[in-house]
């Protein structure tokens, strides 16, 4: 048996105890027709009790999107158009550098080829002249500085020749200097015997002696120069005054010091074949007479 749906309404059931009513309909005798109308209200209000929008609210929002999205894409567009007016203005900024660059070129070539015209050269050739001019003004100064250091050695070498080589004057020219800067109060000229006494040399062996000693013996003021008459003689007489200087400072050094130093500043000098020994207070000032005697 079938049962016939159509226009039947229950009012009780779990539809009336709920405030709801449920219909049944039926467009065939095989499929019945469900409202679920019921249910769609009850999403609605969990939403609203979830979400805190009203209806209203939320069909406005429904309503809104569409034409957000619409100003979106309005916005998108827009930039879309901006970004493609920078990149044509970028595209044309470097046609402008690439004219500019070659604009300059030209430029650069119109002031070579002025400069060359106006003094003939070239780039080329001015850098070369330029290089020419450089080197040549370095070989001048090096020859410049050649000539300063020959010119310095040639100086050099007189001066040690003057100094090396004594004197042409006389014997008694170069004594009589020496003897007029003596301190005659405190030194007495000694005659031959002394000299044989002193450093065991002959007078007559050379060609010229000066001899100025203390006038005591507790004074090691001495002073003494020779000619000799060959250069073989100059290393001699250089040895006896070393050994007289070591036999006074042994004789001095346990009760004169002062005497001691006096020995160990003295003034040696060899000028060619003159031979200048001084022990003095004012020994240096004897060896400039003698210097500049010569």
């Amino acid at each position: 048996m079938r049962r016939d749906y159509r226009n039947r309404t229950s009012s009780t059931g779990w539809g009336s105890a709920n405030g709801y009513s449920s219909s049944w309909n039926t467009q065939s005798e095989e499929e019945p027709v469900h409202d679920y109308s019921w249910k769609q209200h009850i999403y609605a209000k969990d939403f609203q009790h979830l979400s805190g929008n009203t209806d209203e609210e939320y069909v406005e929002e429904q309503r809104m999107e569409p034409e957000g999205f619409a100003q979106s894409a309005e916005d998108y567009n827009a930039y879309q158009e901006e970004t493609e007016a920078v990149s044509e203005r970028e595209d044309a900024y470097g046609e402008d550098f690439k004219r500019s660059q070659v604009r300059n070129s030209g430029y650069v070539e119109e002031v070579e080829e002025g400069f060359g015209r106006r003094t003939g050269y070239s780039g080329e050739s001015y850098v070369e002249e330029n290089a020419r001019e450089m080197e040549s003004g370095m070989f001048r100064k090096a020859t410049l500085l050649k000539f300063v250091a020959v010119f310095l050695i040639l100086i050099y070498v007189m001066l040690l020749l003057i100094y090396t080589s004594g004197s042409t004057k006389p014997f008694q020219e170069v004594a009589s200097a020496v003897e007029s800067s003596l301190d005659k109060e405190s030194l007495l000229k000694q005659d031959t015997q002394a000299l044989k006494r002193y450093y065991g040399l002959n007078s007559a062996d050379y060609e010229g002696v000066l001899l100025y000693s203390a006038e005591f013996s507790i004074s090691a003021e001495e002073v003494l120069m020779i000619e000799t008459k060959s250069e073989q003689q100059v290393q001699e007489v250089q040895d006896a005054i070393e050994e007289r200087m070591e036999s006074r400072i042994h004789t001095f050094e346990g009760y004169a010091p002062q005497q001691v130093q006096l020995l160990e500043q003295a003034q040696i000098q060899v000028r060619g074949k003159f031979i200048f020994f001084a022990v003095s207070p004012d020994a240096e000032n004897y060896a400039s007479v003698f210097t500049k005697a010569l």
